[in-house]
């Protein structure tokens, strides 16, 4: 069993829809996987519902009314499923469990100052917290998004970030393409849409490229 997370202490970065879209690849290869949604505005599930409204196959998506309940889930299931969690943006009981059990911890986040600037408070404090009562180390991959294509150079990312212990950098970024609002209008993931331009494949083979490197690391 492979637990991946895709998490961040700030809502609005982009969290929900890589899930999303990670859940329609997991599925183009036929995956055995479950998504917990942990999101307290239920962005995953409400998609999810949509993707059913429109004729397309749907998730199986899990929600828990305690943490008790959530670890008992993860402690029952079976070695050949993923279980892919959406948590939310915010720190809870709910999402320590979640940065202290997975294998693999995905957190989108942009250039935007406050998002950085949460993300380095989060390293020197909360995550400092949950190493010690859980007696492990972290280990949580950023993954830049929604960035400009104009953006060539990201030294300016990695510097204000250099002084935190507990992140390493994907090596594929995610930029700011239209395609990613457009498709969730129609409940569908990115790499399911028929392209239109060039804009457009350039969004999917950059998704493509973004899960085969999340592939090699759960494995």
């Amino acid at each position: 069993m492979a637990i991946i997370s895709f998490s961040h202490p700030k809502g609005g970065v982009g969290k929900t829809t890589i899930c999303f879209n990670y859940l329609v690849h997991l599925q183009d290869k036929k995956k055995k996987f479950i998504c917990i949604d942990l999101d307290g505005q239920s962005s995953i599930s409400n998609l999810n519902q949509l993707r059913v409204l429109n004729k397309l196959r749907g998730f199986d998506i899990k929600k828990f009314k305690d943490e008790r309940e959530l670890i008992n889930f993860i402690n029952k299931n079976d070695d050949d499923t993923i279980i892919v969690i959406d948590s939310g943006g915010f720190d809870s009981a709910f999402n320590r469990i979640v940065l202290s059990v997975s294998d693999l911890v995905i957190t989108p986040f942009s250039d935007s100052p406050l998002e950085i600037l949460r993300l380095i408070d989060f390293d020197k404090n909360i995550l400092n917290q949950i190493e010690e009562q859980s007696k492990q180390k972290l280990k949580i991959h950023l993954l830049i998004n929604r960035i400009s294509s104009s953006i060539k150079q990201f030294d300016y990312i990695y510097k204000q970030m250099e002084n935190c212990s507990h992140y390493t950098f994907l090596k594929n970024l995610i930029r700011d393409k239209v395609i990613f609002k457009n498709s969730l209008t129609e409940g569908k993931g990115i790499l399911e849409i028929e392209t239109k331009n060039s804009s457009e494949i350039k969004a999917q083979e950059e998704l493509k490229k973004l899960f085969k490197e999340i592939d090699n690391l759960l494995n």
